[in-house]
């Protein structure tokens, strides 16, 4: 499984209280698992897990983190910016954001 940490804990803006984002990458069956159990977000306690199925989905989602955490201090962890980033990365290789923001702690 590859996984990796984004979000504020990532791009060094968490306050005390941040939650974690944990991008995980699984098979097209566990996603549907993990959505017909949890619904469209997968949150455990402080934990919300982010599902990608492809290796393409995955780049996108790790170019559009390096990108935020080297403008972390610019935007401070602004989630409407950070959205709009990886929506921006989706869209640059030819991705459909849904099929990443379906599943997880961010809004589409």
């Amino acid at each position: 499984m590859k996984a990796f940490i984004t979000g504020s804990r990532a791009y060094g803006t968490a306050t005390p209280t941040s939650n974690f984002d944990l991008v995980i990458q699984v098979s097209v069956e566990d996603k549907a698992a993990l959505e017909a159990e949890f619904g469209t977000t997968v949150r455990a306690g402080n934990l919300n897990l982010i599902c990608l199925t492809t290796e393409k989905e995955m780049m996108a989602w790790m170019l559009a983190k390096e990108e935020c955490m080297t403008l972390a201090r610019p935007f401070d962890g602004n989630r409407e910016v950070a959205v709009a980033i990886h929506k921006a990365w989706f869209r640059k290789l030819g991705l459909l954001a849904r099929s990443a923001f379906g599943l997880s702690g961010v809004a589409r």
